[in-house]
């Protein structure tokens, strides 16, 4: 998706004070592509929970350098191949 530099939108207000904003048609579908990047359908509920779960221990301190984490797999993956 490429960069796109956007206009300031025109404001017109109706006759209750209400303002829209009027924004070309490229725009609008450009800012509606990045909008779908950041929807979370694909995630179930379980995969928020996980989500949850893992920010919870992170804020908690229970976390593990990679390092250590990619140690403890050779450790694992050598001991399988033994």
């Amino acid at each position: 998706m490429s960069t796109m530099v956007l206009q300031e939108p025109r404001v017109l207000t109706d006759i209750e004070g209400n303002t829209f904003r009027l924004i070309p048609e490229e725009e609008y579908n450009y800012m509606i592509d990045i909008v779908e990047l950041y929807e979370e359908d694909d995630l179930t509920e379980e995969d928020l929970r996980r989500i949850a779960i893992s920010k919870e221990q992170a804020k908690m301190g229970m976390t593990s350098k990679s390092e250590d984490v990619f140690k403890r797999i050779r450790e694992k993956l050598a001991e399988k191949w033994k």
